[in-house]
């Protein structure tokens, strides 16, 4: 019987940036034009593996835990959801 190959792909390293208070947790990958993929409310940036795996061969792949969410610190805040945002983006 021939075995299965593994298609688990190797665990990215995690990257932080400290922002007003927060520690953001974020994963950047591949090369191209830049996607930044935002989780929904009660995720975090895991639930985009299937998508970052399939579309880092051709674009640049940035997730995001939102403050709050996943391993990034503070509280959940829409209103800074868009600072953190701009934050990232100066930073990379």
């Amino acid at each position: 019987m021939r075995q299965m190959e593994n298609s688990v792909r190797p665990r990215l390293p995690d990257l932080y940036l400290e922002v007003d208070g927060a520690r953001l947790r974020y994963r950047d990958e591949g090369h191209g034009p830049a996607l930044i993929l935002i989780h929904g409310w009660m995720l975090d940036l895991d639930m985009w593996e299937a998508q970052a795996a399939a579309l880092s061969a051709a674009y640049r792949v940035i997730r995001l835990d939102r403050r709050g969410f996943g391993l990034s610190s503070g509280l959940p805040s829409l209103a800074r959801d868009v600072d953190d945002l701009a934050a990232l983006c100066r930073q990379l």
